[in-house]
């Protein structure tokens, strides 16, 4: 195995009852594990058990709680028995398909300020399977916009649940990864046999320089004449 190997991928995605680490509560995960080139290995999903008074008494902002009862979250949260313990287990058999003990990433988009905190607390011995970096296409976003200037790519909005949310962040970073694979290439003339070609132009431009200098030296020996018309 190289010294370096390039990580497995965990693409995560929580919805919560709100942003506050220490007053909110998870409510879905959803999860799919990826190779480095971006190839679904397996994938998991749980809804975790709240009864609806906790729902209502958890869940503050107006907003919050009218999308997840539109999507009907709220909803599965009543009729589902997962704990946090099953989200665990879950969770650590999905990356049981990592062979040979190789480095585990988080990915997504959001997870290195948002997700990865929630693991911390909430779900700590998964957060201990993963590297302590994370591969955040939230902040690939920003920066092609912002620093690089370009629009960002056609996305479905998300609809705010765990395993379709994250499945629409693995295809942005196919995206990006395309691009980004398209721009090395045209930047190293690897677009279309450009290094091909370029290499050929090459040789024959040695080959014409080399008989140049070779009718040139003929001509300072005098073994090369010239008759006029």
């Amino acid at each position: 195995m190289p010294d370096n190997p390039r990580p497995y991928l965990l693409w995560l995605d929580l919805e919560t009852t709100g942003l506050d680490l220490a007053q909110d509560r998870i409510l879905e995960v959803g999860a799919i594990l990826t190779d480095s080139d971006l190839r679904e290995i397996a994938s998991y999903h749980d809804v975790l058990h709240w009864p609806r008074e906790t729902l209502d008494a958890l869940i503050t902002s107006d907003y919050v709680h009218e999308m997840h009862t539109d999507n009907g979250l709220l909803a599965d949260c009543t009729a589902e028995a997962a704990t946090l313990p099953d989200v665990t287990s879950g969770l650590l058999q999905l990356l049981n398909y990592v062979p040979d003990r190789r480095p585990i990433t988080l990915a997504g988009s959001g997870v290195s300020h948002f997700d990865l905190l929630w693991l911390r607390k909430w779900l700590p011995r998964v957060a201990e399977a993963l590297t302590y970096y994370t591969v955040d296409i939230g902040v690939v976003r920003r920066y092609m916009r912002n620093v690089v200037g370009l629009p960002e790519p056609d996305r479905e909005p998300l609809p705010h649940r765990a395993l379709q949310d994250a499945r629409l962040h693995l295809a942005e970073a196919r995206t990006y990864r395309d691009l980004l694979r398209e721009s090395h290439d045209i930047a190293n003339g690897r677009e279309d046999g450009q290094v091909e070609a370029l290499q050929a132009i090459a040789e024959n431009t040695r080959e014409v320089a080399e008989s140049l200098y070779e009718i040139k030296a003929a001509f300072s020996l005098g073994r090369l004449t010239v008759e006029g018309r």
